[in-house]
């Protein structure tokens, strides 16, 4: 046994920091042909985990499937066992783009749906494709179910909700005026935005586009409930586009009043083909991520590393470009979510085959595509850190969410077996995969310099604490090297030991909480 110092801990101010993931767990769900998961939430000591589903009742899948693709959704406990599944779908091809937790405590699932009344879809077609939203409550149960659109395909990207319970749908619509479109097209196809009520009627739409194609992938509202919407135009300055493109396609970035009429516009890109899928805002700054085949042109101002390349712009709330970084290498890497975490880093993730080359310091597992993760700063967009997961075969479409203590829970899709990072074998033939990404406990939150002594420190059999303060309980939690909880209880000055039988050698983390002040300590178990 290695030999460690004895000493006495004061517990003092940490700073925020990079944090240092890795694999705390990881989960295979699915039936016997293809499964996706597009969207996650964390709800009510749940996981909600949503997408596309090609298989009828097999594996872990007992819904049966109405028609082609159908929406599955999923939903764990906190020991990532099934509590329930819900699938909905008709007879041709529906499919889950995002969910969100409503302020009533509800999920609402939003997607896009060919079929018409068939299945467990009640609600009538409009056109040829149109924007499907389900609202069930934390059980899965469906509250309500809605489609909007006009007479030819509408495809539903993102919503948000505002404070008055009230909804934002944003999309693409090839429709002119008909079904719920109230306003005409300005080019082959525009981007579309759809208020609606709680209860799922319609407030207002509004058609945004210029001559050619235009789309929005993705939206955030401000402090004042100004909206952000971002998406893609090959559109040259006409209709409500003010700017001309750059290449034959450029991120579209716009700023939007609380009834959908447009304050600015921007146009970001290169001389190639630059897709926007994601917006962030944060303290009156916009992170624009997306994907780019172009090279040092236009606002672009970093050369390509490979064939695709993940870009980020920022900007101020006024539209104007603070900075863009570029990260890749010699082959292609694509962003596909992007989330800014508690603690303030902007975690991108995304896929990656690419070889050891330009941001690229991890090699892919078998030269097949990755699950690859970057969290970054967001005041000069440096990377911080990275990190790949896959399988020997394909690993495809991540998402991200934070959950509970700090950790992560990236959600993707899967073609491979045992193999690589992935210890759980596949179902069928693409299944969900879940891996559960803890850090070293982020201690951001924790605080205050105190006098507390914790002793014997490393302990075998129990440590004590002193100086705690008369009158106070402290919620007390240890956490493992990898962030898993592995004690839970309470301490004051009559009760100030914490029982370490039977814990493995290593170091843990002990928090306390009195609900006014909270703090932390590392403790080492020989």
């Amino acid at each position: 046994m290695k030999q460690l110092l004895l000493f006495t801990f004061v517990f003092t101010t940490f700073l925020t920091q990079a944090q240092n993931f890795q694999i705390a767990d990881q989960y295979v769900f699915g039936g016997s042909s293809y499964d996706s998961p597009r969207a996650a939430i964390a709800i009510n000591n749940q996981t909600i985990v949503g997408g596309a589903s090609l298989s009828g009742i097999s594996g872990d899948k007992t819904t049966s499937n109405f028609g082609d693709i159908d929406i599955w959704v999923v939903s764990m406990d906190n020991n990532n066992t099934i509590l329930w599944q819900r699938g909905f779908g008709g007879t041709a091809t529906d499919d889950l783009v995002k969910m969100i937790e409503t302020s009533d405590g509800n999920v609402l699932i939003g997607g896009f749906s060919d079929s018409w009344i068939n299945g467990n879809k009640t609600a009538p077609n409009k056109g040829l494709s149109d924007f499907w939203i389900i609202k069930i409550d934390d059980q899965g149960n469906e509250l309500w179910q809605k489609t909007y659109g006009g007479s030819g395909n509408d495809y539903f990207s993102d919503f948000v909700e505002f404070d008055d319970g009230s909804i934002l749908l944003v999309g693409e619509s090839y429709s002119g005026i008909s079904g719920d479109k109230t306003e005409s097209s300005y080019g082959q196809n525009d981007g579309w935005i759809v208020k609606i009520d709680a209860q799922g009627n319609v407030l207002w739409d509004k058609t945004i586009g210029g001559s050619d194609d235009d789309g929005f992938i993705s939206v955030a509202l401000d402090e004042n409930e100004n909206i952000f919407v971002t998406g893609s135009s090959s559109s040259p300055i006409s209709g409500l586009k003010t700017e001309d493109s750059y290449g034959s396609m450029d991120y579209w970035v716009l700023k939007l009043d609380e009834n959908g009429n447009v304050m600015w516009d921007r146009t970001i890109g290169g001389t190639g083909i630059d897709l926007s899928s994601k917006l962030v805002y944060s303290e009156n700054r916009l992170f624009v991520i997306g994907n780019t085949l172009s090279g040092l042109s236009g606002t672009k101002t970093e050369s390509s590393r490979g064939s695709n390349d993940i870009w980020i712009t920022k900007l101020n709330q006024n539209g104007a470009i603070l900075m863009d970084k570029a990260y890749g290498g010699n082959n292609v890497d694509n962003e596909t979510n992007t989330l800014l975490t508690e603690s303030g880093e902007l975690v991108m993730v995304g896929t990656s085959d690419s070889d050891i080359s330009g941001e690229v310091t991890l090699a892919s597992h078998n030269n097949s595509t990755d699950f690859w993760i970057l969290v970054n700063d967001t005041s000069d967009l440096s990377l911080k850190d990275q990190y790949k997961f896959g399988s020997d075969l394909g690993d495809y479409f991540p998402g991200v969410i934070e959950i509970e203590n700090n950790s992560l829970l990236i959600f993707g899709n899967t073609e491979g077996g045992v193999s690589g990072d992935k210890t759980v074998p596949n179902v069928g033939m693409s299944d969900f995969w879940l891996l559960e990404l803890s850090t070293d406990l982020s201690t951001n939150n924790w605080s205050s310099e105190n006098n507390f002594t914790m002793y014997p420190n490393p302990a075998n059999h129990f440590v004590q604490i002193d100086n705690l303060e008369k009158g106070q309980d402290y919620e007390v939690k240890v956490y493992n090297v990898i962030g898993k909880e592995v004690l839970e209880t309470e301490l004051n000055t009559s009760n100030n030991r914490i029982d370490v039988e039977g814990f493995s050698p290593g170091i843990y983390t002990v928090t306390f909480n009195n609900h006014e002040q909270r703090y932390t300590q590392k403790l080492v178990i020989e």
